[in-house]
């Protein structure tokens, strides 16, 4: 289950059924995605050499001569992405949702024009129902549906998903007929178990403060 953070400046969690070792790549897939995508024009051509930028942020790169394009380590959340190319109109796509560990495709059509003219803004895809390179068996929970759920902790959002059961102790929850304290607990990629019995930590982080949970 991944659980990704907001406002406070965190940025993901995520809570397994296995153990795994601590790693630099594990913390940054657990709280970073990707973003790619193609640049063309109107009539399908590639634009080699646009520029895409992630707005509010240093992040971007520059499409290849196929007009293909990708920007990685992007933070989880909702972001608004910019593509720009020298002779062509601006195109900002607006709340494109980037889930931890996964890819966000955006593709861009350019206008061509003449003189300098209001860039387009088209709106994103803010809850895909099903990540592209999305291979577990897996419930995303985003912090839209956090606000409007009347839960203020995230152990209560999560003991709603399907296969996950609170046995109500300090060992924690049964994920998919698991034994209890089984399951392993991540925040933002920092394995969080009591290592001398073996149980889940007891963890108090308010639904406020998370972006993303995945299960």
């Amino acid at each position: 289950m991944h659980v990704s953070v907001r406002r406070a400046g965190l940025s993901a969690f995520l809570v397994g059924v296995a153990f795994t070792a601590l790693s630099t790549s594990l913390f940054a897939q657990a709280t970073q995605g990707k973003i790619e995508g193609h640049v063309r024009d109107a009539t399908g051509a590639p634009l080699a050499g646009a520029q895409i930028t992630v707005i509010g942020t240093t992040l971007g790169n520059i499409a290849n001569s196929e007009g293909y394009y990708f920007v990685n380590n992007v933070p989880a959340g909702v972001h608004d992405i910019r593509a720009q190319f020298i002779g062509y109109g601006t195109v900002t796509v607006t709340a494109q949702r980037v889930l931890a560990g996964q890819s966000a495709i955006v593709d861009f059509e350019l206008s061509q024009q003449a003189v300098q003219i209001e860039g387009i803004t088209v709106q994103g895809e803010t809850n895909p129902l099903v990540p592209r390179d999305q291979t577990l068996s897996k419930a995303i929970v985003t912090s839209e549906v956090l606000d409007a759920v009347p839960l203020d902790n995230v152990r209560a959002v999560v003991a709603l998903q399907p296969g996950v059961v609170d046995t109500g102790d300090r060992l924690g929850q049964v994920i998919r007929g698991g034994r209890p304290g089984e399951a392993a607990v991540f925040i933002d990629g920092v394995l969080v178990r009591n290592f001398n019995s073996g149980a889940q930590s007891e963890i108090t982080l308010q639904t406020n403060a998370v972006e993303e949970i995945d299960v």
